[in-house]
């Protein structure tokens, strides 16, 4: 039987008939609903209970207090038994989640057209330097791109410097340079904006001797040859580099102006 009420029952045979009845009474259930599933940050905590305030609670833990501290994800449940002996249980999901970590990445130098940013985090909000609020950005200039990723734990901002154009990988090389250590434009280096594994520079006077030479690119020729600073006149010079960019060796010959 599922529903309350009194239900008889006769048996009867040439002898004559014989009733009987029962009452049956339908208890109510204890009312338990934990709630939806729901999910805490990290080092945060949520109280779970149920809208039943009578009976005895058992929880997943074994613990019978009303309610129940949840500080770490996992699903929760509790029965409760109400003075009738009905017993009723719910259970939750309680998920963990962070704060956002991510990266933009190392400063970068692309040869192309553009760049595209993509911190690539679901369930977040963005909010990148020029106030647009896409999950990626389309870099096609020179700059520092910035973005700040947020979500309900918290937010972190990371930015990144990016040159955008083939060209930043070939060697700008100056045509004259005045060695007089007044701090500006002391020394003939050649520079570049992207890393150069491969570096190799060598300088001469007009009668071909080789008065420098360096395979490294932060250094450069100061104007001394033997010892003795050389006069105004012109110079040669010849350089070969690995081109990131290109992916190839390259070779760039010309002349420089020593001035005093």
């Amino acid at each position: 039987m599922s529903n309350a009420g009194t239900y008889w029952a006769e048996l009867s045979n040439g002898c004559g008939a014989s009733r009987d009845s029962i009452l049956i009474m339908q208890l109510p259930l204890p009312l338990v609903n934990l709630g939806a599933d729901t999910t805490i940050c990290f080092n945060q905590s949520v109280v779970l209970s149920s809208p039943s305030s009578t009976g005895t609670f058992l929880w997943n833990d074994g613990s019978s207090n009303t309610t129940l501290l949840a500080n770490t994800a996992g699903t929760y449940s509790v029965t409760v038994t109400n003075v009738t002996g009905c017993t009723a249980t719910d259970n939750i999901v309680v998920g963990a989640a962070i704060g956002p970590v991510f990266s933009l990445g190392a400063d970068t130098v692309v040869c192309g057209k553009e760049l595209l940013l993509a911190p690539n985090i679901q369930g977040v909000q963005y909010l990148w330097q020029d106030n647009s609020t896409d999950s990626v950005y389309h870099v096609t200039s020179n700059g520092i791109y910035s973005v700040t990723v947020s979500n309900s734990c918290g937010s972190s901002t990371d930015a990144v410097k990016v040159w955008v154009h083939a060209d930043e990988c070939e060697l700008h090389i100056p045509t004259g340079f005045s060695p007089n250590n007044d701090g500006v434009n002391d020394l003939f280096r050649a520079i570049s904006f992207c890393s150069v594994p491969k570096f190799d520079l060598h300088i001469y006077n007009r009668w071909g001797e080789l008065v420098f030479e360096t395979t490294d690119i932060q250094s450069g020729w100061n104007g001394i040859f033997r010892n003795a600073p050389q006069p105004m006149d012109v110079f040669a010079y010849y350089a070969s580099y690995y081109n990131e960019c290109e992916g190839a060796e390259k070779h760039v010959a010309g002349n420089v102006s020593l001035i005093r």
